[in-house]
């Protein structure tokens, strides 16, 4: 599968579009000339928040883990790809969970949460909500 690039733009009030990076467009664009290109447009999604990661490992599985007597980081990683599997859809034939870079900062979001409801009705566990803990 080849690996498509993207480039962002804004929509303006007449529909014209405004790249954010014009020149790269162009570069792109130039060996191009004269064919006919398939374009495609979807509003832009914010990736998890390097915030959002920390939290997610540094406090979610790090306190499911001390809970759970885990220590090690093979035994953090197996953690996350246990929350990954319960929490996460598959892609492929092969069940394996979409990563966690795949998510956009609302779907992390929401993953998280599923994780701390589960911990708190399953581990009798609770984990601190962001604000509560230090970055």
């Amino acid at each position: 599968m080849a690996i498509k690039p993207t480039f962002a733009a804004e929509v303006l009030e007449d529909l014209t579009l405004r790249f954010i990076n014009p020149a790269k467009l162009k570069q792109h664009l130039l060996p191009l000339k004269g064919q006919i290109v398939m374009v495609t447009a979807e509003k832009l999604r914010k990736h998890r928040t390097d915030d959002q990661n920390r939290y997610y490992r540094g406090v979610v599985l790090k306190t499911i883990a001390d809970h759970s007597g885990y220590s090690g980081q093979e035994e953090l990683e197996a953690l996350h790809y246990e929350m990954r599997r319960r929490f996460l859809p598959n892609r492929g034939r092969l069940n394996i969970p979409v990563s966690t870079t795949a998510l956009d900062t609302v779907e992390m979001t929401e993953y998280i949460e599923n994780i701390r409801r589960w911990a708190a009705e399953e581990l009798q566990l609770y984990i601190p909500d962001p604000n509560e803990v230090e970055p």
